[in-house]
């Protein structure tokens, strides 16, 4: 039997919040070779006027979360981790769509992120999100072996 699979917006910057963050960002970037953010890099972020957090729990363990910004009609994901183990199961598109739902809610118009050209799955889930490819960034990610990845940029316009 599979627990279900919610995901619910968490508000505040609790050091509990800001660790948790920290760890599934770190399992889930290390694989793919990129640095994971610290507890006081999403306290930065976190703390930022317009920044909501949602995170994915399965039963009442968090395996995954979606960092946005809404400022005025527009918002970009600043950041989506999901546990390794966890991927491809649903969780990142939960938190997508709960992503969505809400910025409709608000009555926001686009929706931006930037995703690295080679995480192809992250691409998959975007797109069957209704994302669309509109440009590139040469070289905005860096990994921790030094090389540089180009970045994809995606938008949604959201539908009311």
């Amino acid at each position: 039997m599979t627990t279900e699979l919610h995901v619910s917006e968490i508000t505040g910057t609790s050091e509990q919040l800001l660790s948790l963050l920290s760890k599934l960002h770190l399992s889930a970037f290390l694989p793919q070779g990129d640095a994971g953010w610290k507890a006081g890099d999403f306290r930065d972020i976190v703390e930022m006027q317009g920044v909501h957090v949602f995170v994915a729990q399965q039963g009442e363990e968090p395996i995954g979360f979606g960092v946005i910004r809404l400022v005025c009609d527009e918002a970009e994901l600043i950041t989506i981790a999901v546990e390794p183990q966890r991927q491809k199961c649903g969780a990142g598109a939960a938190i997508i769509k709960k992503i969505i739902s809400f910025l409709k809610a608000l009555k926001a118009e686009k929706f931006f992120l930037e995703v690295r050209e080679d995480n192809k799955a992250a691409i998959k889930l975007y797109e069957a999100n209704g994302f669309e490819n509109i440009g590139r960034r040469a070289g905005y990610y860096q990994t921790l072996s030094g090389s540089r990845k180009d970045a994809l940029c995606f938008a949604l316009i959201i539908t009311q």
